[in-house]
């Protein structure tokens, strides 16, 4: 008899490790903020869709309005070696 469709998500996702540096204009100079974490991506996940939501979470940490935050420095890899 054949073992049933996993359902366990580990099983169906790859895990990547990441890191974002913001800055943004802050009174007279600038703000910066490094953030990083894992993103759990389902197959069918864009690059883009990834860069899109990590940017969001990053920007929502720094306490600065979507879109106001230029993306210093961005890197994204599989988290296992």
């Amino acid at each position: 008899m054949a073992n049933p469709p996993s359902t366990d998500i580990s099983k169906t996702t790859t895990e990547y490790a990441w890191v974002m540096t913001l800055q943004w204009p802050s009174g007279a100079g600038f703000g910066t903020s490094t953030t990083f974490g894992k993103y759990d991506a389902i197959p069918g996940t864009s690059r883009l869709e990834a860069y899109k939501s990590i940017y969001s979470l990053c920007c929502a940490q720094a306490g600065i309005a979507h879109g106001r935050g230029t993306v210093m420095f961005w890197s994204m890899e599989t988290e296992l070696l």
